[in-house]
């Protein structure tokens, strides 16, 4: 019993990791994206306003999986 918990604890953590990977790998694109993009109309400023929001939000997503990623490494620790 006790080895099935730590298997699904294990599979969370994989879980956790690869979405974390995947957080940091949008974020690399809408930052590059960003870079390409011309704020010369009001279409543009909004579509770079909109990107940016979509950035701040996959930063945070991307904090929050890693403090779980500490939780259950500090768990497994003990």
């Amino acid at each position: 019993m006790a080895k099935r918990g730590e298997n699904a604890i294990d599979n969370e953590r994989g879980r956790l990791m690869r979405r974390f990977e995947q957080l940091k790998q949008e974020i690399n694109t809408y930052e590059n994206n960003l870079g390409f993009l011309n704020i010369s109309s009001k279409k543009g400023n909004s579509l770079i306003d909109d990107m940016n929001r979509r950035v701040q939000k996959l930063k945070d997503e991307l904090e929050e999986t890693k403090q779980k990623i500490k939780t259950i490494d500090a768990e497994k620790e003990d």
